[in-house]
């Protein structure tokens, strides 16, 4: 048996495992990710906190948007009747019926006309409300210092009555004046046209108008002369067609007799397969609606008038030229209220109405579908025509008044919400 020998290496165990243990102790990572997921759980819950007030944030600023969206309409509204209700009390009211109370629970309701920011800034036909509250702050109190301010801003423009309006979505010059004509308005033009020519002013042409409202853009020289706009409102939302809902009337039967070259008339209201005045003919129409399927012709010295008459023109289209007179007014009230002549919506065709300084038109023409050519004589001061059509030419002189409600016509002002 062999036996170690005494003066042999011996074991020891206490420094051995001392040192093991601590080289273990150095090495063992498990402890860091307790660690870390404990930080790492601040933070997270500090930006899930953060996450919940700045949704609660948001919610609150749609909120706002929608009370600034239809204060700034309302007052508006209330600017464009000027019916002795305060614009700025009308919208401090429809925000506070809204929840937003000027001066209470830290609101301000802040309304400016013209606006003070924003691309209708100078436009004293635009209404801005502004709308600012501060927020509570939840969770997010651990990471704020103070309530933020969540603010919602609204413009809303007036137009005033258009005597022209386009109704062509993409036509170029939807609205023409060239060469030496004039236009000088009391009412606004308008155009549905998205062209970056929706309305074209060439030449020495000049027009003169409270403002221009396009849903496009415009291409226009020195001769454009805005008396209350600083400038065309361009980017607009289209113009509703005011005759839209107006049925066209239907017409049965065989159709009545024309009048004849040399002839003097009167006509009566009904069906007619086309009318034409010439050379020295003189017609007198009779209060009613004239269905005329074919065209409505004037030339030579012609003379035509009528007091509460609409001319509806289907299959066809009306011509009046040369130094031929004409002196029409429409009903003022009823069905056709305000038209004088109302083309197929189904038309494609052109008209033209150049009577010169003896046309006297006191009504609408109204071609939905339709061009129309009008020279009206600037000698019109004293008769209410509006134009809407497809497209619209103006040539010569022509003036056109404001505030023909009394004459029976759609009132064409627009308020909308443009920021």
């Amino acid at each position: 048996m062999i036996t170690p020998s005494p003066s042999g290496p011996k074991k020891r165990f206490f420094p051995n495992s001392l040192s093991f243990g601590v080289r273990n102790f150095c090495n063992d990572q498990r402890g860091t990710i307790a660690v870390m997921t404990g930080l790492c759980a601040v933070a997270l819950a500090g930006f899930t906190a953060l996450a919940i007030d700045v949704a609660s944030w948001q919610v609150a600023q749609r909120s706002m948007q929608g009370a600034a969206d239809v204060a700034a309409y309302s007052a508006a509204i209330a600017y464009d009747k000027n019916d002795g209700t305060s614009y700025v009390t009308q919208a401090k009211g429809i925000a506070a019926a809204q929840g937003y109370v000027d001066g209470r629970n830290g609101a301000t309701v802040a309304v400016n006309q013209p606006p003070k920011y924003g691309s209708y800034t100078g436009n004293s036909t635009a209404i801005e409300v502004v709308i600012q509250q501060p927020q509570p702050r939840f969770l997010a109190g651990l990471f704020l210092s103070s309530n933020p301010t969540v603010s919602a801003r609204a413009v809303a423009t007036v137009s005033n009555p258009s005597c022209i309006l386009a109704l062509d979505k993409t036509a170029s010059q939807a609205i023409s004046v060239s060469g030496s004509s004039s236009i000088n308005s009391e009412c606004d033009l308008a155009s549905n046209s998205s062209s970056n020519s929706a309305i074209n002013l060439s030449g020495s042409a000049t027009i003169t108008t409270p403002c221009v409202t396009v849903v496009g853009k415009v291409n226009t020289t020195s001769g454009l002369t805005l008396t209350q706009c600083t400038q065309p409102t361009t980017g607009a939302a289209a113009t509703a067609d005011p005759y839209a809902s107006v049925p066209a009337p239907t017409a049965s039967g065989s159709c009545l007799n024309p009048v004849t070259s040399g002839q003097t008339s009167t006509f009566s209201p009904g069906k007619y397969c086309g009318i034409s005045l010439g050379g020295n003919n003189v017609g007198t129409f009779q209060p009613g609606v004239y269905y005329v399927n074919g065209n409505f012709q004037m030339g030579g010295n012609a003379i035509a008038s009528g007091t509460g008459v609409t001319f509806y023109i289907t299959g066809g289209n009306v011509q009046v030229g040369g130094t031929s007179s004409v002196t029409f007014s429409a009903p003022t009230s009823g069905t056709y209220s305000g038209i004088v002549f109302f083309g197929d919506r189904a038309g494609t065709g052109s008209n033209n109405l150049t009577g010169g300084g003896t046309t006297g038109i006191t009504g609408a023409l109204y071609f939905p579908s339709e061009s129309i050519t009008y020279t009206g004589g600037s000698s019109n001061g004293s008769n209410c025509t509006q134009i809407v059509a497809d497209t619209v030419t103006v040539t010569g002189s022509s003036y056109f008044k404001s505030d023909c409600i009394g004459d029976g016509m759609a009132d064409l002002p627009s308020v909308q919400v443009v920021e």
